[in-house]
């Protein structure tokens, strides 16, 4: 099995990320199902990249992008998100990178760990789950998991 590589997202990577964005089934297992504009991407990739709250990492494996991990800074830890390419899936790329991504920087994070996953989204609750993180509530169609760091 190859190994993961992690490096953080650049404005070079804005075409990639959006088109893996709007993919349908990225689409339809996010909180924002709207399909964007690239402009628009390209300036929100341009604000996260310079944002000192968040981390977008394009995940690689043997020079091919499959995916994304993504940390946002909250008041009590951190806001996990992750996508794996459309050509990706269904090899478990999703779970060894959020595995080996928070198993990386667990000692280095503080506060807890956080994932909010879509009902019916059965793939991401089993990489919350296999990255540590527990089912805390469930409401209004999405569920919260969570994994203390400290």
């Amino acid at each position: 099995m190859r190994e993961l590589d992690f490096r953080l997202a650049t404005l070079q990577d804005a075409e990639r990320l959006f088109i893996w964005r709007n993919d349908p089934l990225t689409r339809s297992e996010s909180h924002d199902d709207s399909a964007l504009e690239p402009e628009a991407h390209r300036d929100w990739l341009r604000r996260a990249i310079d944002d000192p709250h968040r981390s977008l990492w394009v995940v690689e494996t043997g020079g091919e992008a499959v995916g994304t991990v993504r940390a946002d800074r909250e008041e009590d830890g951190w806001l996990l998100s992750w996508t794996v390419a459309p050509e990706a899936r269904g090899n478990g790329f999703g779970k060894r990178m959020v595995c080996q991504w928070v198993g990386q920087r667990v000692g280095q994070l503080d506060g807890r760990l956080r994932a909010e996953v879509r009902v019916g989204n059965k793939a991401s609750a089993r990489i919350a789950e296999a990255a540590g993180l527990n089912l805390a509530e469930e409401k209004a169609g999405v569920r919260y998991y969570v994994r203390d760091v400290n």
